[in-house]
């Protein structure tokens, strides 16, 4: 038990690390995505007249 406990102690932190990360890269995708819709849609409703040209 006390010889297994190390190993399991560093796969559940690989584990953790990992889901840690992949929900940051998740967020930042998003927010990226979000940024890049919103920023697209405010320069359309801002320009009106660049839109009618």
């Amino acid at each position: 038990m006390i010889s297994k406990g190390p190993k399991s102690d560093f796969i559940f932190l690989q584990k953790s690390i990992i889901f840690i990360a992949s929900v940051l890269f998740i967020f930042l995708y998003y927010g990226l995505l979000l940024t890049e819709l919103l920023s697209s849609y405010c320069c359309r409703y801002r320009l009106p007249s660049d839109r009618i040209r």
